[in-house]
């Protein structure tokens, strides 16, 4: 059904700007606090190579980040990868290969991989995680997810489970509301344990991920003309502002590559990090009372 519901959603690209309004009736709260998920899909060689810039910047804002890696680059890039690990942040499993991976697997979607190969991409990384940084993963984040369409969740869950990893990062939120009451991100598979945490998605594309390959990169009309690539700062501001209004997350991903090439991005982490209603946190943090539940 959730898939229905993104095919239906997604025809209706160009009434984006009418349907947005419906969320905009929420009573906006100036003074609720907001916890905030930054992290960052690090699957291209230009991402591994702005590692260094990237955690500089962080470090200087005092922000703690997840950041989802390809195994295929953890094994290639060791030290860089060491480097996320030693400046407090955390490691999501991504993948081995990244299927659809312009760069080293462009021929096949996850979605087209049987589910022993699908749990292979999965454990190829974390063994290697273990052998090569000395750190398991207990988070996931599927290749590609906005674009994958036909992943069956229970069997993932249940491969996530048996890899001892324990939530995943790849829904866009409006395809789960298990909470109706307060929209949250956030759910538990009754059947497998794991925690399941939405992406936010663009205050401007109410049904696309605030990302910032949509913003940058994407060669869609609607996302090149669209106003988030005109003022990026504007765009930050109006999600927060919306969620004050919605629910008490954020959850957002962005490239390294698009992150340390804009100039804007530091002022808006310096914004948003001086703002003491934020609190950052990485996923492993924030749901470490609920893992041991």
């Amino acid at each position: 059904m959730s898939h229905l519901i993104k095919y239906i959603y997604g025809g209706l690209t160009p009434f984006y700007p009418f349907i947005n309004v419906i969320r905009y009736f929420g009573k906006y709260n100036p003074t609720q606090e907001i916890n905030f998920f930054l992290s960052f899909d690090c699957d291209y060689s230009k991402d591994v190579s702005h590692l260094d810039s990237l955690l500089l910047m962080l470090n200087k804002y005092k922000i703690k980040a997840s950041f989802a890696c390809v195994g295929y680059f953890i094994e290639k890039y060791p030290t860089a990868h060491r480097s996320i690990l030693n400046a407090g942040h955390e490691i999501l499993n991504h993948s081995f290969t990244h299927p659809r991976n312009q760069e080293i697997n462009p021929d096949i979607d996850f979605e087209d991989l049987s589910l022993d190969e699908q749990e292979k991409e999965i454990k190829a990384t974390q063994d290697l995680c273990r052998t090569v940084l000395d750190y398991s993963p207990i988070g996931f984040r599927l290749p590609h997810f906005g674009n994958v369409k036909n992943i069956n969740y229970d069997s993932l869950f249940k491969i996530l489970k048996q890899n001892q990893i324990r939530y995943d990062s790849s829904l866009l939120h409006f395809l789960r509301f298990p909470d109706k009451k307060n929209n949250s991100l956030i759910f538990r598979d009754s059947k497998t344990g794991i925690i399941e945490f939405s992406i936010t998605t663009c205050p401007y594309h109410p049904f696309t991920a605030f990302d910032s390959y949509h913003i940058f990169r994407s060669k869609r009309i609607i996302y090149r003309f669209g106003k988030c690539r005109k003022n990026l700062t504007k765009t930050f501001k109006k999600m927060i502002k919306l969620n004050r209004k919605t629910m008490g997350e954020i959850n957002i991903y962005l490239d390294p590559m698009d992150v340390c090439n804009h100039p804007e991005y530091e002022s808006i982490f310096e914004q948003i990090s001086s703002d003491s209603r934020i609190k950052f946190s990485t996923y492993r943090d924030y749901f470490s009372n609920l893992i041991n539940a």
